[in-house]
């Protein structure tokens, strides 16, 4: 099986740029999540599909990228493990 092409920009992300890391893991402000995104370069009118390792950071972004309003936004459950078996 090969690896279908990507079409599509990348932005790369950590979880903790979204949660407040230091204090009690909530969502950082709306305030600045949507400066993180507008640093990114990010179109939240798009599709969007997150992906991790595992899914586990993907979901942290899906609920940050809705909770700022984006329409339409998938998590890639096979993520990085799946991708990589693709050659």
């Amino acid at each position: 099986i090969r690896r279908p092409p990507r079409s599509t920009p990348l932005y790369s992300s950590a979880a903790s740029d979204v949660y407040k890391r230091q204090t009690d893991y909530t969502l950082k402000s709306n305030n600045l999540l949507m400066n993180k995104i507008e640093e990114l370069g990010i179109d939240l009118t798009k599709h969007l599909i997150t992906s991790c390792g595992s899914g586990v950071t993907a979901s942290i972004l899906y609920v940050a990228l809705k909770g700022l309003g984006a329409e339409k936004v998938s998590v890639y459950d096979g993520s990085w493990c799946e991708w990589g078996k693709f050659n």
